[in-house]
């Protein structure tokens, strides 16, 4: 056999790298991958290198031996918690089992699709499997046009939503992210949240083939959809023969008390997005969920059934971890867990907003997926409070979170959804006590 460091000067073997100092780490990034956001990491403390969790998945230590909170959750990944041992034993007992074939039988990719299906309820039956949300998204434009066979190719999204970063999934999103990226899939229009006349005026010519909706906006700062909208806007997309498409990739998988957030408003779209929690953050899982109608519309035919496959989206160790997650997630009822504690954050935080009412907005949010709105005397000075007061949690008391890049005075909660009442009683009277620390800090 081969020697690797004769073959290849500079190469770093697996054990070496997991025995890795976090300096050494921190170097290799900044050469070789984005030396930006290394920087913006270590300017926020965050940029930590863990090497274990504790039982429920919320405790996290680090290479020196600190213990921290994960309030942020890898940004909704970690329905479940780090280092979970159930969906971690369910990857070791597929581990021998080949992970892809084309055309092969997977039954970890049709269980999973199974219980996705049985979990949603309704028409939604039709599941498919990719990588990334970003990917996912794509796969639902794609979807959308192939069902109208070319006849619609317009699109209405909401205003500061995030669908991702791939181009169709960009200009669905907020301009912010199309910089230097023209010219953006034509035809789509951006209307604003909870404006059901804009929604309708934008519909009402029938030329529009999807309708995307975040039902709660994650990368948006955590604004929530009224039930009251989304019954309406189900309707107007009924009425118009637009096809309404539920982004649930954040807000998704129990994150507010349901298996998907549009649930709460007793609604059916036609399609689901779903990705982040889906494999409990372990396995890079995404895919949507639509009626067995849009699906036979579009890949319904051996002409047309190959027309959107992925190399991994299927792949046995992927899968498996997504059953495991959803296991875990219904065994420790953890959907029912998520309201109670939710409710229960939203309380507290709202107590602390009245006292504090010259720097916090508003507290909004639905489950654990929570944002702090903020904002300051001279409004300039908006986003570096919020920014101070994440930083200030991360590196004075420990608790990993992170304010919304998308709306940078918003600082967020989406922790996993088995953390206690202790930890979350722990992150309130941290949160507290780095509000004061910010108002030092902005008067120094």
């Amino acid at each position: 056999m081969t020697n690797v460091k004769k073959a290849c000067e500079g190469f770093i073997t697996f054990q070496e790298a997991k025995e890795m100092s976090k300096e050494d780490a921190i170097s290799l990034q900044k050469e070789f991958q984005n030396h930006e956001r290394v920087k913006l990491a270590e300017q926020l403390g965050a940029a930590q290198q863990f090497v274990g969790a504790g039982e429920n998945g919320v405790e996290l230590f680090d290479s020196e031996g600190n213990r921290h909170l994960d309030f942020i959750g890898g940004v909704g990944v970690m329905t479940v918690g780090s280092c979970n041992k159930h969906v971690w034993n369910a990857i070791e007992q597929a581990k021998d089992i080949p992970a892809i074939h084309a055309l092969a039988v997977r039954p970890m990719s049709a269980v999973l699709a199974n219980n996705i299906a049985k979990l949603t309820g309704g028409n939604l039956k039709k599941v498919w499997f990719g990588t990334s949300g970003s990917e996912a998204c794509e796969a639902a434009i794609k979807i959308s046009k192939m069902a109208f066979k070319g006849c619609r190719h317009k699109f209405v999204s909401v205003y500061n939503g995030y669908h991702g970063k791939t181009t169709g999934s960009i200009s669905l999103s907020r301009e912010k992210w199309a910089l230097h990226q023209s010219p953006l899939m034509p035809g789509v229009k951006t209307v604003p949240l909870n404006d059901i006349d804009a929604l309708d005026y934008a519909l009402k010519y029938e030329d529009v083939a999807a309708f995307f909706i975040e039902p709660v906006q994650g990368e948006g700062g955590i604004h929530v959809a009224t039930d009251e909208y989304l019954k309406a806007a189900r309707e107007l997309c009924t009425k118009y023969g637009t096809l309404m498409v539920c982004d649930e990739i954040q807000c998704g998988l129990g994150r507010t008390g349901k298996m998907w957030a549009f649930q709460h408003a007793g609604i059916e779209p036609d399609l689901v997005v779903f990705a982040k929690g889906v494999s409990g953050g372990y396995m890079p899982l995404s895919g949507y969920i639509c009626t067995e109608k849009l699906w036979n519309d579009a890949y319904g035919t051996p002409e047309t059934a190959f027309h959107h496959t992925v190399t991994y989206g299927n792949n046995i160790l992927s899968c498996s971890a997504g059953i495991a997650a959803l296991e875990y997630l219904l065994e420790n009822d953890l959907f029912d867990a998520a309201v109670e504690k939710g409710e229960y954050m939203l309380g507290k935080l709202n107590a602390i907003q009245k006292e504090n009412q010259d720097v916090i907005k508003e507290v909004r949010g639905k489950g654990l997926m929570i944002g702090i709105e903020f904002h300051t005397p001279k409004e300039e000075n908006s986003e570096a409070f919020a920014a101070v007061v994440a930083a200030t949690l991360m590196n004075k008391y420990r608790i990993q979170t992170l304010f919304s890049i998308n709306n940078p005075v918003v600082v967020r909660a989406l922790p996993p959804l088995a953390v206690t009442y202790e930890q979350m009683d722990e992150f309130l009277t941290s949160f507290g006590s780095a509000i004061d620390d910010a108002r030092e800090h902005m008067k120094a």
